[in-house]
């Protein structure tokens, strides 16, 4: 699968997923992989704060293949 990348801010965090919304306004429905460096926990922390992050992701958001692999914050 290829990799993917963008930027933005995560808006929901529900079980396994969250949602990232980019800048232009994009919403991207993911899945936290299991080989992420970050927990739940950590996501909701980012939703809270609309911390600008960059996520890595393989598959296609918004169905069940969008896999995020690398969430970081920007800045």
């Amino acid at each position: 699968m290829q990799e993917h990348e963008a930027v933005g801010h995560i808006s929901l965090v529900q079980e396994e997923r969250f949602r990232l919304i980019t800048d232009d306004g994009r919403g991207f429905l993911l899945t936290l992989g299991r080989k992420a460096d970050v927990q739940l926990a950590d996501l909701q922390k980012l939703r809270e704060s609309h911390a600008p992050v960059r996520v890595e992701y393989l598959g296609e958001p918004n169905t069940t293949s969008g896999v995020a692999e690398v969430v970081e914050t920007v800045g």
